[in-house]
């Protein structure tokens, strides 16, 4: 019970310095937007991968629309995914076992520039009508339904406002106590590339138990790698460390092809840091090289940073400490989608 509190109020406080940090820098103009191509309706699928996970095990109703035709559009992805968080984020917050989150993502009209309709919905606690108009204010929060025992930090909302802004969108708010909130987001995006018609996605695991599986772990940080690798062996999962990403790529190439079914990154490292690691096996000659998962792991959780892992060729980015529900619902996405690509059923000899 008191690592369970211990663990709670860190997560409490990493979440308020990212917060402020990221408030800062908004507020002082040092954030870029970057523009590349992108899937939208797969980065919101990516998104929400968590928070199915999480409303499922806290017995919440969790309901996905999207209704785009061009998929493919030019933004800014983490900044996008940004936006997601921390509105799914508030709706698992302030609802209840046997209450519902909605999720809906419309294109609403067709050309070259295309506005996008992302709409997050709950029956949750809602918002009263004398707090609505301090929402996006830094640091303010509703507490006149038990909001004193939620954790959060007055800065989500203030955050995903300006995010809005400086992509040329809007958000508005719909709310009422004990009748839950609407939150619904106007994003303008150009249309990039074609891609084929999107497929059904399924998780595979419902446990989101990792048996099986061979995890190259590469991080210089003992502590960290210690806690990591037990958070990994308490699901079922084989490690193998790497002190510096030297060594990662070293034990990658020393291991037979598709040996590791994944890799989890650190950014930093002596020798060879995580991006340079992560290029150096990627340009290996070997089957495995271009399709093996490669997750970043990072306290630097800016989309400048996320870009840079991009561009190296890793697969996803997840911020420091370890959250081993969202790594495990990461992990068997792109282990399903490695395995499809192979010609495999979804985690097939795991």
């Amino acid at each position: 019970d008191y690592l369970h509190k211990i663990g709670a109020a860190s997560q409490q406080l990493l979440a308020l310095i990212n917060d402020i940090l990221e408030i800062s820098r908004l507020e002082q103009g040092s954030v870029s937007m970057e523009v590349k191509p992108f899937d939208l309706c797969g980065n919101l699928d990516t998104c929400l991968a968590p928070f199915r996970t999480q409303a499922r095990s806290e017995g919440k109703e969790f309901q996905l629309s999207m209704d785009v035709k061009n998929r493919m559009v030019k933004g800014d992805p983490a900044r996008f995914g940004q936006i997601v968080n921390n509105l799914l984020s508030n709706a698992m917050k302030f609802t209840r076992s046997g209450e519902r989150i909605s999720v809906s993502l419309r294109q609403v009209d067709e050309g070259k520039r295309n506005n996008y309709l992302f709409v997050v919905e709950d029956t949750g606690a809602g918002m009263s009508e004398e707090f609505l108009p301090k929402l996006f204010d830094p640091y303010e929060r509703e507490v006149r339904f038990g909001a004193k025992e939620t954790m959060g930090t007055g800065l989500g909302m203030p955050i995903v406002k300006n995010l809005v802004t400086r992509m040329g969108g809007q958000i508005t708010v719909s709310s009422a106590l004990g009748q839950g909130t609407t939150f619904t987001v106007t994003l303008p995006f150009d249309v990039g590339e074609v891609l084929p018609a999107p497929r059904e996605e399924q998780l595979p695991v419902q446990d989101m138990q990792l048996e099986g599986l061979t995890i190259l772990l590469a991080e210089d940080n003992f502590l960290n790698m210690e806690i990591a690798t037990e958070l990994l062996q308490m699901r079922g999962a084989q490690v193998t460390p790497a002190e510096n990403g030297q060594l990662a790529v070293e034990a990658f190439q020393r291991e037979s092809p598709f040996f590791f079914d994944a890799i989890l990154m650190d950014m930093q490292m002596p020798e060879m840091d995580g991006c340079q690691a992560t290029e150096a096996i990627r340009a290996l000659n070997r089957p495995d090289a271009q399709t093996v998962p490669i997750i970043a792991l990072t306290a630097n959780a800016f989309a400048e940073d996320i870009s840079r892992t991009a561009q190296a060729g890793m697969n996803a980015h997840l911020a420091k400490p370890i959250h081993i529900e969202q790594l495990c619902a990461v992990l068997t996405k792109l282990m399903s989608e490695q395995d499809e690509a192979r010609g495999k059923k979804p985690m097939e000899g795991k």
